[in-house]
């Protein structure tokens, strides 16, 4: 009961809550203090449960009896030890069939919550640790997850591929959420084992959901024996809409995310730290707009040590092909390692008048391109600009500012060139932006940065409906005090 007041209280105060774009919220945990926890618990999980319990403390259930009893309202504390499932299911069936997966949906005012004694993705030790049961590489299936479940939350929770007996399927994940509404995957810490094969391979895969809501992860070693594989990811996503990506750490994955297949929608992406992913940090294949106008939304950022920030390419399937209805806003990119093959956006995709914006991004990057586009010899700053239109940004380092064929009429230009060819970035500036003391989860800008107060809030993040001054980057705040990563 203690739960679900908090719950309710939660989600009044959120119809309050002016938003910063008007999509559907997708979860009522805004902040760190609303992440379900352990002692708002009323079933309790223990590895060492016998079987037959009620679910109490004193007669606690096996996490399977979990799976099969709890109901919309319950909050399920799973103390720390390890789990270990298996799946009976046909192998046609194993990728999307986790170990561990409830038997009933919640609601979306009680929804099902599975809760770890301790944030996973916090601590470095006594965690409730999830494995699949499987034993070889490629051919097991998910740990835990949802299949056709609705309003469940997955909160706290280990999983580490690199374990004897938590091996997953090919094209899967340790945890799935899919064809389901309303759930979470918030707190949980999943590490990859450097696999040998190239086909999907991510902490979380979501598929066929919406309103899912992915908070405060950590997501690490999802690549192809540290090789640069763009189906190696943090988070694989296949037909999302309404999905908000925050507050979560991805590192050396292939690619940080990875928004794949078609008709994906109103999109938030915001507060990450993401650092040392191997070839794309977010790369996209099918946005669209939604049915209401919806577009999706990259702000508030950071980028560090990534070998190229954004890739965007074309799906190939039937819907949306290519990127639409994209704003990407106020983030911070730092990266001093890049190479002459990698960019801050690679497209690949020609499918023009896509209506993305680019804007108030503060960018150093160091050895690689601003924007790279090779398709065709008649590719051209026009056709880029059709694609996506970037102002107020501040750019540093990059080895040319534009980049396409060699028989193109803007390769390897620099800023004034982009400018006069393109009539964009008009109000964009070349500088250092000067981070003050530059890592993974902290790119604060210096007192005496040219991006303070620089930016246009085009994207409407201080709330007053007047495109006022705004510090170009992802620290917005007087006092530059967000938050970037786990909680």
């Amino acid at each position: 009961m203690k739960y679900i007041l908090i719950l309710l209280s939660s989600l009044i105060l959120l119809s309050c809550k002016k938003d910063d774009d008007p999509q559907p919220e997708i979860a009522p945990y805004e902040t760190a203090e609303g992440i379900p926890r352990f002692d708002q618990r009323n079933k309790t999980v223990t590895a060492d449960a016998k079987g037959g319990g009620d679910g109490s403390d004193a007669h606690p259930w096996t996490l399977n009896e979990a799976m099969t009893h709890a109901v919309a309202g319950d909050t399920v504390g799973i103390k720390a030890g390890v789990y270990i499932g298996e799946n009976t299911v046909k192998p046609s069936s194993a990728r999307y069939t986790p170990a561990f997966v409830p038997k009933n949906s919640g609601q979306a005012n009680a929804p099902i919550v599975f809760v770890a004694e301790h944030q996973a993705s916090k601590v470095s030790s006594g965690y409730s640790e999830i494995r699949s049961g499987a034993s070889l590489t490629g051919a097991g299936w998910p740990a835990f997850g949802c299949y056709q479940k609705d309003h469940v939350y997955w909160v706290g929770l280990f999983s580490d591929e690199n374990t004897s007996n938590n091996k997953g399927a090919a094209d899967s994940a340790p945890c799935i959420m899919w064809s389901c509404k309303g759930g979470a995957i918030i707190a949980c810490k999943i590490t990859g084992e450097a696999v040998n094969y190239i086909d999907n391979h991510s902490a979380i895969r979501l598929e066929n959901v919406t309103n899912i809501r992915v908070s405060d992860n950590q997501l690490s070693g999802f690549n192809k024996n540290a090789k640069n594989s763009v189906n190696q990811a943090g988070i694989i996503t296949y037909d999302v809409q309404f999905c908000t990506i925050e507050f979560n750490a991805i590192f050396n994955c292939g690619t940080a995310i990875q928004i794949k297949g078609y008709e994906h929608y109103g999109f938030k992406i915001r507060y990450n730290a993401f650092y040392d992913n191997l070839f794309s940090t977010i790369r996209a294949h099918g946005f669209s707009e939604g049915p209401n106008k919806e577009r999706s939304r990259i702000y508030q950022n950071l980028f560090f040590n990534n070998a190229q920030e954004f890739e965007f390419t074309s799906s190939g399937t039937i819907g949306t092909r290519g990127v639409e209805a994209l704003d990407i806003f106020n983030n911070s990119i730092y990266a001093d390692n890049g190479s002459i093959a990698t960019a801050l956006l690679w497209l690949t995709d020609q499918n023009e008048q896509h209506n993305n914006t680019l804007f108030n991004n503060a960018i150093h990057i160091k050895n690689k391109r601003a924007y790279f586009y090779a398709e065709t010899a008649s590719t051209s700053a026009e056709h880029f600009t059709a694609y996506i239109k970037p102002n107020y940004n501040c750019y540093y380092g990059a080895l040319s500012h534009g980049d396409g064929t060699s028989s193109s009429n803007w390769d390897q230009i620099d800023f004034s060139s982009w400018q006069a060819l393109t009539h964009t970035d008009a109000n964009s500036i070349v500088a250092d932006p000067l981070f003050s003391k530059p890592t993974p989860q902290n790119l604060q800008l210096s007192a005496n940065s040219p991006c303070l107060n620089a930016g246009k809030d085009l994207g409407q993040l201080l709330g007053n409906n007047t495109s006022a001054a705004i510090n170009i980057g992802a620290y917005i705040s007087s006092d530059q005090s967000e938050t970037f990563g786990v909680r």
